[in-house]
């Protein structure tokens, strides 16, 4: 909800977007190509978790004020 807050404040949403996607996509990389290293993986299931569920508040906020209908 913080990086939402953040979006709304700059007004910004398609950076407040990728970048934790981009962080999602790196957890997923390592979680494909590391398969030996328990620690690793833990960690980078932290980065695709944290990266999924933080994108998606921004995300929803953005279709909501677009998909308003103006009066």
């Amino acid at each position: 909800m913080i990086i939402a807050v953040f979006s709304d404040w700059f007004g910004k949403r398609y950076i407040f977007i990728m970048i934790p996607l981009a962080m999602t996509l790196i957890g997923h990389a390592i979680l494909v190509s590391i398969h030996n290293n328990v620690d690793a993986m833990y960690a980078a299931l932290f980065l695709a978790v944290a990266g999924t569920y933080s994108a998606m508040p921004v995300v929803i906020c953005w279709f909501n004020t677009n998909g308003k209908p103006s009066l």
